[in-house]
C-alpha cells in the first residue's frame, strides 16, 4: 500500500474503592451497581483535567490511559450518583455507583397511570410541533466516536472503529462524515460475517416516527393508541441537578415481537426524554438483510439505548448503543449465531474535525467502503486520546493488523449486488499493477451510479473513477498530512476488450494521479504556517493540473493504441514512479522488432 505521512513542525460517597498499588500508568477499573453488583454498561468516564473520556464496556470495564498525579476523573450514569476520583497513588479496581434514592412520597403522586400516558403523549406532541419545520439553526455538529464488535462462539469476527463529524437535529442523528476509521474482518470456516451499514442504522431509527425496520415504541403513538397497546408503570423517581426524573417501564399488551419493551427516563420539568432503553426478542422487524452465502436471518434480539442532553433549550443525542444477537442460516444448511455490540458517542458539540479532501461515492457496504479508502494512520490511533474505548486496546490493534480490510485487494471488475464485499473496496495505487476481471461486461447500473454521484465521465465506453485523498490532523502544535491515490470500483468500467494495451492504459491513467499526489506532497511541505485555505488552494490547483494532463493523455494515446505516444507517456511515468508499463505488458513487441529489422 502506497501512502505518505509527514510532519510539519509548526457529600454522599456513592462509590466503594478497592486496591492498594499506585495508579501511574492510567486508570483501569470496573463500574458496577452498588446494590446488585451488576456491571454498568457504557458508564461515562471523564478526566476533568485533560478533557479525555471513555465508556465502560459490555462487562463494565474501562481503561483511561492519561491519568496523571493530581487528575480528577468523573464517573456518571443516569439514575446513579456521580462520583469523582482523585489520583492519589490509589488503584481503583472496582467502582460501585450508588442508585439514586426513590422520592417515595412523590412516586405515589405520579403513579396514576393516566398521568404517565399524558406525559409521554405530551412529549411526543411537543416534538412534532417544534420540529414540523426543519430549521438549519437546530442542526448541530460535533465530534463523534463509533465502535462495533461482533463475536461468534466466543471469537471476535469483526471490529470497526471510527471518528466522525456528526450532524444532529433534536433527538436524532442526521449524518455522519468520516474523519478516520479502521476495521478488521476475521473469516470463520471460510465464511465472512459483516454488519456493513450499522452506522446508517443509528440514524435510520427515529424515536418519534414509526419505521418498518424496527418495532414500535411508546413515543411513536398518540395517547389513545398508547393506552391501547401499552401498559405503563412508574418504577422510580429521583432528582438530578434539581430536576425531577421519572423512570417509567413500558410493556406491550400484545404482539411483543411488533412492539418494543423497555424503560424511559423523563425530565418532567423540561419535558424531555433523558434516556430510553428499547428491547425486542425474536422480532421480525429489523434492519438486517441476508446476502452472499446467507440464506436467511432469524432469531433476532435487539436492544437500543439512547441518552440525550439538553443544550441551548434543545435535546440532542449524547450516546446510542445498539446491541443485537441473530442467527444466520447459510445456503449450505449451516447455522451460526452472532452477537454484535455497537456504540456511538457525541463527545464534543463544540469542536469539529477538519474532514479529508475526498468525495465518498455511495454504494453497498458503505461503512467498510469508506474505511477502505483511508490510509491507516498509525500516528492518529496512537496519539488520539480525547475519546475512545481504550479497554483491550492492544488486542484491538493486533486484530486490526491481522485482519485489516485493506490487505485483500481482488481484481477490479464490474460490480453487481452479488459481488463480494471486497470487490467494493477502494484500490490504492502501488507499483504492483492493477489486475482485472469481467471489466468488459456491460452493466447499466454503473452508468446510473456515475450519474447519481455527479461524476464527470469523458467517454461513452469507459470511465476510470480515480481519486486523490488528502487529510490533515492538527496535533501537539504540528500538522500531520496523509495522502493516498485510489481507484473507486464504484462507477469504474471499461467496455473495451482487455488487451495488454487496455491494461497498460488503465494503469498509466492511474499512475498519472499518483504523480500528482507526489507533486502535491512537495508543495505541502513548503507551506509555512499551513491553514485550511492554503491547503485547499494547493489541493484544487493540483487537481486542475491533473485534469489537463489526463485529457492530453487520453487524446494522445487513444486507449493505448498509439505506439509513439504510449512510449512518451511511459517515459514520464517511469521517471516519476519507477514503473515501466510497456515492459510490464510487453507492448508493441512485434512492431518494435519490425522497426529494428528495417533499421
Amino acid at each position: 500500500m502506497k501512502q505518505q505521512l509527514f510532519l510539519i513542525l509548526i457529600f454522599i460517597l456513592p462509590v466503594y474503592l478497592y486496591g492498594q498499588s499506585a495508579g501511574k500508568k492510567g486508570l483501569k477499573a470496573k463500574v458496577i451497581n452498588q446494590q446488585t453488583g451488576k456491571p454498568l454498561i457504557y458508564a461515562n468516564i471523564y478526566n476533568l483535567n485533560t478533557d479525555n473520556g471513555t465508556l465502560s464496556d459490555h462487562n463494565g470495564f474501562f481503561s483511561l490511559p492519561q491519568y496523571n498525579p493530581g487528575d480528577s476523573v468523573k464517573i456518571s450514569y443516569i439514575g446513579f450518583y456521580d462520583t469523582t476520583l482523585s489520583n492519589k497513588d490509589v488503584s481503583y479496581e472496582t467502582i460501585a455507583l450508588r442508585p439514586k434514592v426513590e422520592l417515595l412520597s412523590e412516586v405515589l403522586v405520579f403513579a396514576d397511570s393516566d398521568y404517565l400516558y399524558s406525559l409521554l403523549a405530551k412529549i411526543r406532541r411537543n416534538y412534532m410541533f417544534s420540529n414540523a419545520i426543519e430549521l438549519p439553526s437546530k442542526v448541530r455538529s460535533g465530534k463523534t466516536y463509533y465502535q462495533l464488535e461482533t463475536y461468534c462462539k466466543g471469537q471476535r469476527t469483526e471490529l470497526l472503529e471510527a471518528y466522525y463529524n456528526g450532524e444532529f437535529s433534536p433527538y436524532e442523528i442526521d449524518k455522519l462524515h468520516i474523519k478516520k476509521g479502521r476495521a478488521g474482518i476475521k473469516p470463520l470456516d471460510s465464511n465472512i460475517y459483516i454488519t456493513s451499514e450499522t452506522s446508517k442504522t443509528f440514524y435510520l431509527h427515529k424515536l418519534f416516527y414509526k419505521n418498518e425496520h424496527f418495532p414500535i415504541n411508546p413515543l411513536q403513538l398518540n395517547k389513545r393508541k398508547l393506552k391501547k397497546h401499552y401498559s405503563l408503570k412508574l418504577t422510580n423517581a429521583f432528582n438530578e441537578q434539581k430536576n425531577k426524573i421519572l423512570q417509567i417501564k413500558f410493556i406491550p399488551k400484545e404482539h411483543p415481537a411488533k412492539y418494543f419493551t423497555g424503560t424511559v427516563w423523563v425530565d418532567i420539568k423540561n419535558l424531555f426524554v433523558k434516556k430510553i432503553k428499547l428491547n425486542a426478542i425474536k422480532t421480525n422487524r429489523h434492519p438486517f438483510l441476508a446476502f452472499g452465502n446467507i440464506k436467511e436471518i432469524s432469531q433476532v434480539d435487539m436492544s437500543i439505548t439512547k441518552t440525550f442532553q439538553l443544550t441551548e433549550n434543545e435535546v440532542y443525542v449524547k450516546s446510542i448503543d445498539f446491541n443485537y444477537d441473530l442467527q444466520c442460516n447459510y445456503k449450505h444448511k449451516k447455522t451460526r449465531k452472532y452477537s454484535t455490540r455497537a456504540v456511538i458517542q457525541a463527545y464534543n458539540y463544540y469542536e469539529q474535525f477538519n474532514l479529508p479532501f475526498f468525495e465518498f461515492s455511495k454504494s453497498l457496504h458503505q461503512d467498510y467502503r469508506n474505511i477502505s479508502a483511508l490510509p491507516y494512520d498509525t500516528t492518529f490511533w496512537e496519539q488520539t486520546k480525547e475519546f475512545a474505548m481504550h479497554m483491550n486496546s492492544e488486542a484491538k490493534r493486533e486484530f486490526i493488523e491481522q485482519h485489516s480490510i485493506q490487505i485483500k485487494r481482488p481484481p477490479l471488475k464490474t460490480l453487481s449486488p452479488k459481488s463480494s464485499i471486497h470487490d467494493f473496496f477502494y484500490r490504492p495505487w502501488q507499483t504492483k499493477r492493477l489486475s482485472f476481471k469481467d471489466m468488459t461486461r456491460y452493466n447499466p447500473d454503473q452508468r446510473a451510479i456515475i450519474k447519481k454521484n455527479g461524476l464527470e465521465h469523458p467517454t461513452t465506453n469507459y470511465f476510470l473513477n480515480t481519486k486523490l485523498y488528502l487529510d490533515y490532523v492538527l496535533m501537539n502544535d504540528s500538522v500531520w498530512f496523509t495522502t493516498k491515490t485510489l481507484i473507486d470500483p464504484v462507477g469504474t468500467f471499461d467496455e473495451h476488450e482487455l488487451t495488454r494495451e487496455t491494461k497498460a492504459f488503465i494503469n498509466m491513467y492511474f499512475d498519472l494521479l499518483e504523480i500528482t499526489r507526489r507533486d502535491l506532497i512537495e508543495d505541502l511541505k513548503s507551506i509555512k504556517h499551513p491553514d485550511i485555505n492554503k491547503i485547499t488552494q494547493l489541493y484544487n490547483k493540483h487537481l486542475t493540473l491533473h485534469n489537463k494532463t489526463i485529457k492530453k493523455f487520453i487524446s494522445d494515446v487513444h486507449h493505448g493504441e498509439t505506439y509513439d505516444a504510449m512510449r512518451l507517456w511511459n517515459r514520464v511515468i517511469l521517471e516519476k514512479t519507477g514503473v515501466n508499463n510497456i515492459e510490464k505488458y510487453k507492448l508493441f513487441e512485434s512492431l518494435e522488432k519490425e522497426i529494428l529489422y528495417k533499421e
